[in-house]
């Protein structure tokens, strides 16, 4: 499997988003909005001369001048932090009014600051290859799953060397930026290629080993600020929050792929109850709050129409919580991955799914979340994108060393029958390998 393999027909030269380091927070929302992702790569612009190329080893380009990347989630967690930093209250409002309130007043001069100062959106692969012929397992283990250190941009931690991260650059031989690699574009190629990846995407969650070691999912009550929500999903280091209903059942799966089209205009959004945005998101009914912005009595946060102002989008669909959520489908329906209305509930499975099954879920489904539940129904565990690669990973060594071992045991004995012209322990020793690489 090569990095070709994986990316296959993905966009080419001119067809990646690159925002400059001198932009604007809000222009860089704007643009992403526009194209429905959630990151970009972040460069220098041309009049900045003073920075060293990105290049950092032998046979490496010079260029672009590539900083790191820009994430919807590193806006978010820097918007909060500024929120909490000025908020007259110590901490981060926690009503849905006061949220509101301070959002609107704080949001504009958070994002009018330029990009390069936004903290943590620096990080984190450069990945320097100007040959898509190289083994994506290789990719896999030094830069999804960070067992060795990856090059890194002029601006980054050096305490991210080994952090698991989910996308990479890809360069060609001039030093532009070609491709972007995910994690979910590995997880569709195994789902496409299932029937040839080996018996470890057969094996269930509970003997796979997927779920040894686990701490507590995040979870939140529906009533809960979608910008607290998800300010805990970045402290805990997760990346989803299961959202539970007044009886602890999951009704949804928030994350910060939920804001693919989130703009300067739309940060009114943030202030809803976790159960209105996802209802409203995905047009049905979540834990007693209804699309068209109400709720019922029981569900916490009223039933005064919920959606601060209703339609005050306008007709373009921008600005104003209808605006983004109008905005929202049409991203989502361009991604070709999930239309509107798609994925209305949590992706969920139990311990006895197989891996094979959790990757199908994530590759049709459009998500990067497939929580586990136990007999009684509650949540006690989440298999990311992150997971299955490790899984992959770890099958492809192991059977890479049992055909090291193989090819040892075999070796020297074949030789000498060959030697001897010794057809009949040649054929015996070809039908033995033959069997164990099956086995394998």
């Amino acid at each position: 499997m090569t990095l070709r393999d994986v990316v296959g027909d993905k966009p080419a030269a001119g067809g990646v988003l690159t925002l400059e380091h001198n932009a604007s927070i809000a222009d860089a929302l704007g643009a992403l909005a526009r194209r429905g992702v959630l990151s970009a790569p972040l460069v220098m612009s041309p009049d900045l001369e003073d920075f060293p190329a990105a290049g950092t080893g032998a046979g490496e380009p010079g260029g672009p001048p590539l900083l790191g990347w820009v994430d919807v989630n590193d806006v978010l967690a820097g918007l909060l932090a500024h929120l909490e930093e000025h908020s007259p209250a110590a901490g981060t409002p926690t009503t849905r009014e006061a949220l509101s309130r301070e959002l609107s007043r704080r949001g504009p001069e958070f994002l009018g600051r330029l990009l390069v100062t936004l903290a943590g959106g620096h990080d984190r692969s450069l990945l320097y290859t100007p040959d898509l012929g190289r083994p994506a397992l290789d990719v896999i283990d030094r830069v999804f799953l960070g067992h060795e250190p990856v090059p890194r941009g002029p601006l980054a931690d050096p305490g991210d060397a080994r952090r698991v991260v989910h996308r990479a650059a890809v360069f060609d031989g001039r030093g532009e930026v070609t491709h972007v690699l995910t994690q979910g574009d590995v997880v569709r190629f195994l789902h496409r290629n299932i029937g040839r990846v080996g018996g470890w995407a057969s094996r269930a969650l509970f003997q796979s080993g997927v779920l040894d070691g686990r701490g507590p999912v995040v979870a939140v009550e529906a009533g809960q600020p979608a910008a607290l929500a998800l300010k805990l999903v970045h402290e805990s280091g997760h990346s989803a929050a299961a959202v539970l209903d007044g009886n602890g059942a999951l009704v949804g799966s928030l994350s910060s792929s939920d804001l693919r089209a989130l703009t300067a205009r739309d940060l009114s959004v943030l202030a809803l109850p976790c159960g209105l945005f996802l209802a409203m998101l995905r047009q049905r009914r979540v834990a007693g709050y209804s699309p068209d912005g109400g709720a019922d009595g029981g569900a916490d946060g009223g039933a005064d129409g919920g959606a601060d102002g209703g339609a005050d989008g306008g007709a373009d669909g921008g600005g104003g919580v209808a605006g983004f959520f109008r905005s929202s489908a049409r991203a989502r329906a361009a991604s070709g991955r999930e239309g509107p209305g798609a994925g209305a509930g949590a992706a969920t499975c139990t311990p006895q799914s197989t891996l094979g099954e959790v990757i199908a879920l994530m590759a049709s489904g459009g998500t990067r979340h497939v929580w586990v539940s136990d007999s009684a129904g509650g949540v006690i565990a989440v298999v990311t994108p992150t997971d299955v690669l490790r899984e992959a990973s770890r099958a492809c060594k192991a059977g890479r060393d049992r055909f090291e071992s193989l090819r040892a045991s075999f070796e020297g004995e074949y030789k000498r029958a060959l030697a001897r012209e010794d057809a009949e322990t040649l054929a015996r020793l070809l039908a033995v390998a033959r069997g164990r690489l099956v086995e394998a």
